[in-house]
């Protein structure tokens, strides 16, 4: 039996990507289509970092994967972005890329 724990791998690839992200709270968050504006296509070279905070266009999607140390915090996957701030001021939110609005 094997457990592959996915939940945290899109952020450990963020996390590679940009190696800022390591040993800090972020999570990877879902666009929200229907909030301001909705959908930019981003990406993997985009700074998809700056939709998710507070104003962007992803500040509220939903989170898809969390990172360790976002988790210690309490914050976990399938909560909003403005709900998971609440919880963890601190966390760095990065939207999944996205191509032609989806």
């Amino acid at each position: 039996v094997a457990h592959v724990d996915l939940d945290c791998f899109y952020v450990s690839v963020e996390a590679r990507l940009d190696p800022t992200l390591r040993g800090v709270p972020c999570a990877v968050c879902q666009y929200n289509p229907f909030e301001k504006g909705g959908v930019t296509s981003k990406s993997v070279g985009d700074d998809r970092r700056s939709l998710c905070q507070q104003g962007g266009a992803s500040a509220n999607g939903s989170l898809i994967a969390v990172s360790y140390e976002a988790r210690a915090a309490g914050v976990k996957r399938n909560m909003r972005g403005a709900e998971a701030r609440k919880i963890c001021p601190d966390l760095q939110m990065i939207q999944v890329p996205t191509a032609f609005g989806k």
